[in-house]
């Protein structure tokens, strides 16, 4: 996604959470969404600096509210995007870190995966995240995507999502079906 320089900051790159809130540990808890509830997990241990920064945002409630924003549906790649500040896909510029952690070398991301989208450089992490619906490969020549977690109930819920399609009928868009986020707790 492209950033938008003109968007407020939310924070400051200073706000960026130490890895070593997050090191060792694994959260679980529940991502409530207007289409159903997915108990996710997400582990400090392979990606400490992601879930650093993603337990942090769900704990000052940044995600409630949020809309999930992009939906893909093409053979090779389902996923489900959210997090944008404004749900409309654009970055916040002011809060960016890097780099990539745990990135699969074939490309291939498990159904279930959660990971931290980002802009064209390892070092663009935001607030958004996309969750893998079925079995995807995504190119790593740019460095990948960090996988933070993984789904550990609810995966039927992203599989409804993904059976309305799009609202523009293509493979890549906003889903027909909107999809907010109530609530994002972990423990």
């Amino acid at each position: 996604p492209t950033m938008d320089p003109t968007a407020a900051p939310t924070e400051s790159a200073a706000a960026i959470p130490d890895k070593s809130l997050a090191a060792g540990r694994v959260f679980t808890g529940t991502l409530a969404t207007s289409a159903g509830d997915l108990g996710v997990e997400l582990d400090g241990n392979v990606a400490p600096q992601a879930v650093a920064v993603f337990t942090s945002l769900a704990e000052s409630g940044f995600f409630d509210g949020k809309t999930c924003h992009r939906l893909t549906t093409a053979e090779t790649m389902g996923v489900l995007q959210c997090g944008s500040k404004n749900g409309d896909g654009a970055g916040d510029p002011a809060y960016q870190w890097g780099p990539v952690e745990n990135t699969p070398a074939d490309g291939v991301y498990p159904a279930g995966s959660i990971a931290v989208a980002r802009a064209a450089t390892t070092d663009s992490n935001g607030t958004q995240f996309f969750i893998v619906y079925k079995d995807s490969t995504l190119t790593q020549e740019t460095g990948g995507y960090t996988i933070m977690g993984k789904v550990t109930s609810g995966l039927d819920v992203l599989e409804a999502i993904a059976s309305s399609g799009t609202a523009s009928g293509e493979t890549d868009g906003f889903p027909k079906d909107p999809v907010t986020i109530n609530s994002f707790t972990l423990n």
